[in-house]
């Protein structure tokens, strides 16, 4: 997970966690649907790192984190319990979806200059080169 229930709880208060997860009525947190909610923003995180990160992350970057909070947060709200969507969530949201697609598209690293990512991978071959197939029959001045 690249999240927790204190992350959650840091972002929201415990009442209102308590409000998005306890269907029943026990006045209780129910760390089931918190789970279900982190795991549901953990795969969409995933699924725009797939590719070029080995997924799952080894070490959570502190972009990742943020980015697993606010999807979750903005899951719990949407469960269907048909409550308004506050301004502030769906920008978290908003915000969340743009920097996953920089990462995905190389314009955003969530990793630090001195950390080094799991993998890097790209679906070009060398015959993908357009570059050096121009330029391979350029004679030198």
């Amino acid at each position: 997970m690249y999240c927790n229930k204190v992350d959650i709880i840091n972002t929201i208060t415990a009442d209102q966690l308590k409000m998005l997860t306890d269907d029943g009525d026990v006045d209780a947190i129910d760390d089931e649907k918190l789970a279900e909610s982190i795991r549901k923003a953990d795969t969409t995180i995933e699924g725009y790192l797939r590719g070029r990160y080995s997924v799952p992350l080894s070490v959570v970057p502190e972009s990742i984190r943020n980015i697993s909070i606010g999807l979750t947060v903005y899951y719990l709200f949407n469960r269907g319990l048909m409550l308004t969507l506050p301004d502030s969530i769906k920008e978290m949201y908003t915000e969340a979806m743009r920097v996953l697609k920089d990462i995905q598209a190389g314009r955003f690293s969530p990793f630090e200059a001195t950390e080094e990512p799991a993998f890097f991978g790209t679906n070009k071959t060398d015959d993908d080169n357009v570059t050096a197939s121009l330029t391979s029959s350029w004679t030198a001045y």
